[in-house]
């Protein structure tokens, strides 16, 4: 038959088509990026999760002015927890950040990310950082975070990525960690690790 006799496809069927071929290109980009010793976005499955709503936790893309990154979205308040066993000489590298799309939008407030690690039965705060790029534009871009796990090397932990935001209004709150994983520490670092700061001006 002539393409011109075929029927046109419904609106719910193309956007259902446009899903698919959307977490097909995502799915790509994350098996093509897997990187180091234990990939996190790519053991998102395996994880605890806790949120409002589940699609609070997802990967996802951010992009910006450095390119796009694949990213662990965590909507606050939210938690992400991971149960691995330590490699030796490791650390632990992402950042964080709120999404560039948001960043000029006045609804919400700030965003305190935490990394947490249980072991057995005591809890460590390995990192915490509040960002807020929609009144700092120091806050603008990733936040690089690298922590060493040698003291942990061998043994059986709970790992969490945690988000924190004012209960009131936490509005466009797009809080995201790029590209988390474990690594040799003496592994090369991604270039967006190592920034943090504004966007350059034009």
């Amino acid at each position: 038959k002539s393409l011109l006799n075929q029927p046109q496809l419904s609106e719910k069927l193309l956007q259902r088509s446009m899903r698919t071929i959307s977490r097909f290109s995502l799915q790509c980009k994350i098996e093509k990026h897997k990187t180091g010793l234990y990939d996190f976005i790519a053991n998102l499955k395996h994880a605890r999760k806790k949120a409002r709503h589940r699609e609070f936790i997802q990967a996802t893309v951010f992009g910006d002015y450095l390119g796009e990154v694949v990213t662990l979205v965590a909507h606050p308040p939210s938690s992400v927890t991971y149960k691995l066993t330590v490699p030796h000489n490791a650390v632990l590298r992402t950042a964080a950040g709120l999404n560039p799309e948001v960043w000029n939008k006045r609804e919400g407030d700030a965003v305190r990310f935490m990394i947490t690690l249980q072991q057995g039965g005591t809890k460590h705060e390995l990192f915490s950082k509040t960002i807020n790029p929609k009144y700092n534009v120091e806050d603008e871009g990733w936040h690089p975070v690298e922590i060493p796990l040698d003291k942990w090397a061998g043994q059986k932990v709970m790992l969490s990525f945690v988000t924190q935001a004012d209960p009131s209004d936490n509005s466009f709150s797009w809080a995201g960690w790029a590209r988390p994983y474990i690594a040799h520490s003496g592994d090369p670092v991604p270039q967006y690790f190592r920034f943090t700061g504004q966007r350059p001006s034009v």
